[in-house]
């Protein structure tokens, strides 16, 4: 019985982690830039951006695929990305 919990309680967070809700964890590496970790979508960390610099009011330094996951019909698509922007100095 104790073996099944524990086996559910293995499957249930990486289920989560597969199927979960887009997610992003931003960090501030310089006066005005942000590195993002997105998860699920790529749009998290464009909206990420708009909030933090301003809708549009920056540059994409770097975007990179850091994983890929397989689909149900196993196909290879990313899911998780790092983008890394500078916002526009204020009044530009």
């Amino acid at each position: 019985m104790a073996k099944k919990i524990f086996s559910k309680i293995l499957i249930l967070p990486a289920a989560a982690a597969l199927f979960g809700c887009a997610s992003v964890e931003s960090h501030q590496v310089g006066g005005r830039s942000y590195s993002f970790i997105c998860t699920r979508s790529h749009d998290v960390c464009v909206q990420k951006a708009d909030e933090l610099c301003g809708k549009g009011r920056y540059e994409i330094l770097r975007d990179t695929t850091l994983a890929r996951c397989y689909g149900a019909h196993a196909e290879d698509i990313p899911c998780k990305w790092m983008t890394i922007v500078e916002c526009a100095p204020p009044g530009e």
